[in-house]
């Protein structure tokens, strides 16, 4: 065992973990999120050191659901899905590139929430990074639960993509 959800400061109760990526180039670090579910959703991202068994919160939004998906091959970036999550315990989500250097910067990919009742999830990164494959839900679906795919060419679409930036709600 590399990580016990004890070893977290709140007790997992009404939460539960999810395991992600192994972080290249060394594969020692793995990404995972914490879930906390009350009225809202407050998930974050995590990364333990499976061989020290150190961890750090790499984001700490109360106000949001943060989900690590895909890694990207240079092991600096995950993506994420992200949305404001203080009053909807599974809200629609957009897909985000997330620093892992534990500062909560990250890029907004995708644009589907500003579709009435669309979400992108579930981004998978190529192994040379210049590809994401991600699907589209619909509200009021599980988690999960895709109704199409759709493959994002990351190096055309950089020139279109903002600033990284911290995001809090």
């Amino acid at each position: 065992m590399i990580f016990d959800s004890k070893q977290l400061s709140f007790a997992v109760g009404n939460s539960s973990l999810e395991v992600q990526s192994l972080v290249p180039p060394k594969d020692v670090k793995v990404t995972f999120s914490a879930y906390t579910i009350n009225n809202g959703n407050n998930t974050d991202v995590y990364m333990v050191d499976s061989e020290s068994g150190d961890f750090k919160a790499i984001t700490n939004s109360p106000c949001c659901y943060d989900e690590p998906e895909g890694i990207f091959p240079d092991g600096k970036y995950t993506c994420v899905e992200h949305a404001p999550s203080d009053k909807s315990a599974w809200p629609l989500l957009d897909l985000y590139k997330l620093k892992l250097d534990g500062s909560g910067e990250m890029q907004r990919l995708t644009y589907f929430t500003e579709y009435k009742g669309y979400k992108a999830s579930q981004g998978v990164v190529s192994d040379d990074g210049k590809y994401l494959c991600f699907q589209i839900g619909k509200d009021g679906q599980e988690a999960g639960v895709g109704f199409g795919f759709y493959i994002m060419d990351l190096e055309k679409a950089a020139k279109h993509l903002g600033d990284f930036k911290t995001y809090d709600e």
